[in-house]
């Protein structure tokens, strides 16, 4: 007679395998679908937009089980031909997140299955990948992401006002517009010189996710109307976002771009990765701005844009953000870490959540993170990277040390076999076996 928990070993094994196949089936049928709809769009467009057709290698990855739908076949026979698609599996080691990333030898957009992105329909997505990949072929491969002078009190202020300016900018045209664009010109131009050096990574930041954010609404959208809901859409979504400083460029790129189009002048064609988007726009509409601009000009027109509203929703703020980094500070600096060095890291993380923290590096709430080292998966109680130390610091409270698995009551880490964890005074760290 059978083992009791052996045939329930069986039944479960059938059980799971069967279910897999169903998600795989249906994964599969999304990613089809997908395929289809976007190549049409892109297919329509032909170029017109940027002078290529933007339709690329894409892959459609599960999350859990690391499954892949591709739409193209990759140069090193991982994927295997599946009627309509390629399948395969995603390397563990690899962060699943809507980017871009090498895969058999070749560079495609990835988007995240199941599709769970609540701003748009799903084709403006892909699309918003779609144009990474065309940029990094094209005109721009890496650029730096620190903006944490964003998050400040005065930033955060200034750039609410310039999205109003800008906001009223797309509802009006001619003379209120005019009016408009150079009221947010001011902010802008006013908020950069409090920050010395800010103008190319802001820049740089603004064109990468800004005209991704751009191409996609643009080719999804059926007419200026539904185009306007959408920026409208990701204005709300963005506005009150705890951080700006991984954010802000999307809706700054956007609505420069917008904007742009409305002159009638022909900016796309010159674009290149050194552009400062303000400034296209300020020629594009003939604005003169004076070259030194003082807070008395800015404080003769913010009241015009709702800065009293504006004061008492991030002085409210500030209060809290204030008493979350003095917690992380007495967490990152008086309590036990778990250290890891960074070489080639990964990030996965959401964009309005990060907590720059002067000095110390930013706090990522949540991350996943991968390096030569593994995966470090942090679900709750934030990741410090100090990126001038080339390190990571996880909190330690009740750390179980296993032979590849390392975890808390927050995180895990998955080690590689040729790494380990040690003890160093009253830290723990990652280091090569």
């Amino acid at each position: 007679m059978l083992n009791k928990k052996i045939v329930f070993g069986f039944i479960g094994i059938i059980f799971i395998n069967v279910l897999n196949a169903q998600n795989n089936k249906k994964q599969i049928y999304f990613a089809e679908k997908m395929f289809k709809n976007v190549k049409e769009i892109c297919d329509k467009d032909n170029g017109n937009l940027w002078g290529k057709n933007l339709y690329c290698p894409v892959l459609v990855i599960n999350k859990k089980t690391k499954y892949v739908v591709a739409n193209e076949k990759d140069n090193e026979n991982y994927l295997t031909k599946n009627d309509n698609v390629y399948t395969g599996i995603y390397p563990e080691s690899k962060i699943v997140a809507n980017s871009t990333g090498n895969y058999g030898n070749k560079l495609w957009a990835t988007l995240v299955y199941p599709f769970n992105e609540i701003k748009f329909k799903e084709e403006e997505t892909f699309i918003h990948e779609m144009f990474h990949n065309y940029q990094k072929n094209n005109w721009l491969s890496n650029f730096s992401r620190d903006n944490s002078h964003t998050d400040n009190f005065d930033s955060r202020c200034l750039l609410k006002l310039e999205w109003n300016a800008l906001a009223k900018a797309i509802r009006f045209d001619s003379i209120e517009r005019k009016k408009a664009i150079t009221d947010a010109l001011i902010f802008r131009k006013y908020r950069r010189s409090l920050y010395i050096d800010s103008d190319s990574n802001e820049n740089r930041f603004e064109i990468y996710e800004g005209l991704a954010e751009y191409t996609g609404i643009k080719l999804t959208s059926e007419n200026i109307m539904i185009l306007n809901e959408n920026v409208n859409k990701l204005f709300k979504y963005i506005y009150n976002n705890k951080s700006f400083s991984s954010s802000f460029g999307y809706l700054s790129g956007l609505m420069y771009a917008v904007i742009l189009d409305e002159s009638n002048c022909n900016w796309r064609k010159n674009f290149n990765p050194n552009c400062d988007i303000g400034v296209l726009t300020q020629n594009a509409y003939k604005i003169d701005i004076p070259n030194n601009i003082d807070s008395s000009l800015v404080n003769q027109i913010k009241y015009k844009y709702g800065y009293d509203d504006i004061y008492k929703c991030e002085s409210k703020l500030k209060a809290k953000r204030d008493k979350i980094i003095s917690n992380y500070i007495n967490k990152f600096t008086k309590e036990r870490v778990l250290i890891i060095d960074l070489e080639e890291a990964c990030y996965g993380y959401g964009p309005g959540t990060l907590i720059p923290i002067n000095l110390l590096g930013t706090v990522f709430p949540y991350i996943i993170l991968s390096d030569k080292w593994g995966v470090l998966n942090v679900l709750d109680g934030g990741c410090l990277v100090a990126q001038e130390k080339g390190q990571a610091f996880v909190p330690v409270k009740n750390i179980k040390i296993g032979t590849s698995v390392i975890e808390d009551k927050n995180w895990k880490l998955k080690l590689n076999e040729n790494y380990k964890v040690i003890k160093e005074g009253i830290n723990y760290k990652v280091v090569k076996k």
